[in-house]
């Protein structure tokens, strides 16, 4: 890995960073609302057709997509054993006698109670891992394509507080500190000998005990680092004023005024939920 900074915003000339940040706010924040609300993963999945192509029309780094993957699975796979079995035999979207037909009984587990596993519990499992995963997938598109000036300059234009404009910088600067010193870890490991080569789980994780001790100092040190680099630069000592204006095309004006519309019918849908008689 280079230590060079690659996790970061780049200007290619695509549909995405062409368009205007509140145009594309508007639209990632819509579709990361359908995601959040519907519990059909029949649903989720053409949200997810949707939001790839986006990702594909972004030119957004295919390597990039192994992060949100990652983080779908580590989030999910605990509570596929913990929480799981006990969530309940029902399922909102399904109907009744389908949902509760159970696939696989535990058994009474003392002071916890009785685990099982059925239909709707499976299918909220897979609609879950999925929403994680568009999810990254949404906040990736928009850390790539969307420029922190322009961001800012559309914060102050619309008087956001100072304190909520800071926050947003500092986040966007953490990242690619971030994965800079990370990589240095990793070449500097690298080159002492360490590898990462193994199938036996419990050496797996054992082996990233060198990498991640490191890491984790590096991030407390980048946190450090990104809030003294923004506070130094005297971040609200005085009023900030836009120094460009930025002008939405008809596009962008339709984009910001159709998406939460379709946001909205698509919660109306997720409270209202069809009932399936044949599945």
């Amino acid at each position: 890995m280079s230590t060079k900074m690659k996790f970061e915003f780049e200007w290619r000339d695509t549909p995405l960073h062409r368009m205007h940040p509140v145009s594309k706010l508007a639209l990632i924040a819509s579709l990361g609302g359908v995601i959040g609300v519907w519990m059909d993963f029949r649903y989720s999945l053409v949200a997810l057709a949707v939001i790839l192509v986006l990702w594909f029309m972004g030119k957004t780094p295919r390597k990039w997509v192994y992060i949100p993957l990652f983080f779908a699975l580590g989030t999910q796979w605990s509570s596929f054993f913990v929480s799981l079995p006990f969530i309940g035999i029902s399922y909102k979207v399904l109907p009744l006698d389908y949902a509760r037909t159970v696939i696989l009984d535990l058994g009474y587990i003392p002071t916890i109670g009785r685990a099982v596993y059925t239909y709707g519990s499976i299918w909220l499992f897979v609609n879950n891992t999925i929403k994680y995963f568009t999810v990254g997938l949404l906040a990736l598109i928009l850390y790539y394509s969307t420029s922190i000036p322009d961001l800012v300059q559309v914060l102050l234009k619309t008087r956001i507080p100072t304190i909520i404009t800071f926050s947003i910088i500092a986040t966007f600067r953490f990242f690619p500190v971030m994965t800079r010193l990370s990589s240095d870890v990793v070449n500097s490991q690298a080159l002492r000998g360490w590898e990462l080569k193994s199938r036996n789980p419990v050496k797996f994780v054992r082996m990233l005990y060198p990498l991640m001790t490191p890491i984790c100092r590096q991030f407390l040190k980048s946190v450090d680092m990104v809030t003294l680099s923004v506070v130094n630069r005297a971040f609200g000592a005085y009023p900030k004023r836009p120094h460009k204006e930025l002008k939405m095309s008809t596009m962008d004006k339709v984009i910001t005024v159709v998406t939460p519309i379709l946001f909205l019918l698509a919660y109306y849908l997720a409270i209202t939920p069809p009932y399936y008689g044949n599945l």
